[in-house]
């Protein structure tokens, strides 16, 4: 499977078209667009472009594509819950 029909599935869950916009289809390579100013799509397009094998078969081309983008949700998840747990909880009328 070419990597522009995986980037294009992709795309079609991502808003704005932002996961176009980091993609080169000529080059297949990750641009950062200014103007969408989006990392989050620039990273998943990086993600799937790394772990992209043109000699694969089509099923283990997105089955690579999955595992590093659930990888990255669960360190997206860890680091949400350290942050979350940085917050300490405001109690009206407590004293300091």
């Amino acid at each position: 499977m070419d990597i522009n029909k995986i980037i294009d599935r992709a795309a079609t869950a991502y808003p704005d078209g932002c996961v176009k916009g980091c993609w080169n289809r000529r080059t297949r390579r990750a641009e950062f667009d200014p103007e969408v100013g989006d990392t989050l799509a620039l990273f998943i397009v990086r993600e799937i472009r790394d772990v992209y094998d043109r000699s694969a078969a089509d099923g283990e081309q997105v089955g690579a594509a999955v595992r590093a983008l659930a990888r990255a949700r669960g360190d997206l998840e860890k680091v949400i819950a350290a942050l979350e747990g940085l917050a300490k909880p405001i109690v009206k009328g407590a004293r300091k």
